[in-house]
């Protein structure tokens, strides 16, 4: 019961500290937009990569050999 009650006035505490509570708010908010960015991004690869089925060929064309004479 003892640690309940110390956390609850822990969490008390937290919540009266607006500037804290500001500095979190702005930390989240940087940390969700860089992530949405990058999802983004990721997205837009994927959809490149969607528009195109078949890439072409990187690798040299191998020459034919007679294996049978």
């Amino acid at each position: 019961m003892k640690s309940e009650k110390r956390l609850e006035e822990g969490y008390r505490d937290m919540a009266s500290d607006a500037e804290h509570e500001r500095e979190a708010t702005e930390w989240c908010d940087a940390l969700i937009g860089d992530s949405s960015e990058t999802a983004r991004e990721w997205f837009h690869k994927l959809d490149e990569l969607n528009c195109e089925p078949f890439p072409a060929r990187r690798q040299p064309a191998t020459t034919k050999r007679d294996v049978f004479e």
